[in-house]
C-alpha cells in the first residue's frame, strides 16, 4: 500500500541539501526560506519547545495504541493506564532537550496528559479499527525530468473509521480548531493521498489546554485542486532551494519573532546570506 523506492542512490537528488524534501521542510520553505536555510542547508537545529515535545509524546502514546491494534488484528488496544505510562516515560526522555518551557512546568504537562489521554480513550479510541499502517515511511518521486523531486515522509495511521473502510489519519497538536474544509484542503494529507491512494482523510487534534481537548475531523475525500497544488508546491520549493534563494519572510508575519522562531537571533539584523548549495558528495 505504501510506495517505496528502494534504490536510494538513484532516488535522492544531489542538488538538494539532504537529498530530498519532506512536506514539513517544503512548508517551512514556503513559510520562511531563510528558516529552511538555517535548518537544512546550514544544519542548525533549534532546541524544541515544551509544546513540540509534549505534542510528539501524545503522538507516541497514540501510535503505541495503534500498533497494539494492528499486531492483534483489533482484538486488543492499550488501556488508559498503559497509554499514560507510555506518555510519562517518553516525556521524561524528551524533556532533556527542552530549553523553553513557555511558563509551563513538568507537573502541569503530566496533569494535562492524563486529561488528554482520558478524552482520547473515551471519545476517539473506539472509532479506530482495522489498522493497516502505523508510522509507515515512504520514499516517492513527484514531478518529472529536471523537476523530479524525491519526497520522504511518514504516515501516522491508515485504518477503518466508523463506517469508512479506510482512512488516512494525521496527528496534530494545535489550539486551532479543524473544520472539514481545513482537512480536505490540507497539503500534507494531499501528499499522503498521492502516496497511498486512500481517498478519505482525517486529523486527530490534541489541544494544549488544561481541560484536555481531543478532536477528530474526518472527510471522505481530499480536494482535487489541493492535490494538484501540493505537487506544484514540491516542484517550486525544489527549484528555489537549488537556486539558493533563501529570503527571510516578511517581518510582520506573526511567526517572525523570538517566541516562534528559534533562528530569529541569527537572522534579523544579520547580513544577507551568500549561501551556495553544494551537491551531496561534490564541491
Amino acid at each position: 500500500m505504501i510506495k517505496r523506492e528502494n534504490k536510494v542512490v538513484q532516488w535522492e537528488d544531489p542538488d538538494l541539501p539532504v537529498g530530498y524534501l519532506s512536506v514539513s521542510s517544503a512548508q517551512m520553505y514556503q513559510k520562511c526560506p531563510k528558516q529552511y536555510e538555517f535548518r537544512y542547508v546550514l544544519g542548525k537545529k533549534s532546541p524544541p519547545t515544551v509544546s513540540l515535545v509534549e505534542g510528539s509524546t501524545y503522538h507516541l502514546s497514540m501510535s503505541a495504541d495503534n500498533e497494539r491494534k494492528r499486531d492483534t488484528k483489533g482484538k486488543e488496544s492499550l488501556n488508559y493506564d498503559e497509554m499514560v505510562n507510555v506518555f510519562m516515560e517518553s516525556f521524561k526522555e524528551g524533556k532533556r532537550e527542552i530549553e523553553d518551557w513557555e511558563s509551563d512546568t513538568e507537573n502541569s504537562v503530566y496533569s494535562r496528559s492524563k486529561l488528554v489521554i482520558g478524552r482520547y480513550v473515551n471519545e476517539v479510541q473506539s472509532k479506530v479499527n482495522s489498522v493497516t499502517a502505523v508510522e509507515e515511511e515512504f520514499r516517492v518521486t513527484i514531478g518529472e525530468g529536471e523537476d523530479r523531486v524525491p519526497v520522504l515522509g511518514y504516515i501516522d495511521l491508515v485504518c477503518g473509521w466508523g463506517d469508512l473502510p479506510k482512512v488516512l489519519i494525521d496527528y496534530k497538536f494545535s489550539n486551532r480548531k479543524m473544520e472539514e474544509s481545513d482537512v480536505s484542503h490540507h497539503t500534507q494529507l494531499a501528499i499522503y493521498h498521492i502516496v497511498t491512494g486512500v481517498k478519505s482523510v482525517g486529523i486527530i487534534r490534541n489541544e494544549r489546554k488544561e481541560k484536555g481537548v481531543v478532536e477528530a475531523t474526518v472527510v471522505k475525500s481530499v480536494d482535487k485542486q489541493t492535490v494538484a497544488m501540493a505537487k506544484d508546491l514540491m516542484v517550486h520549493v525544489a527549484r528555489g532551494v537549488k537556486a539558493g534563494a533563501f529570503p527571510p519572510t516578511d517581518s510582520g508575519n506573526w511567526w517572525c519573532s523570538p517566541k516562534w522562531c528559534g533562528y530569529y537571533g541569527m537572522c534579523r539584523g544579520c547580513k544577507a546570506s551568500t549561501t551556495r548549495i553544494v551537491k551531496r558528495g561534490g564541491k
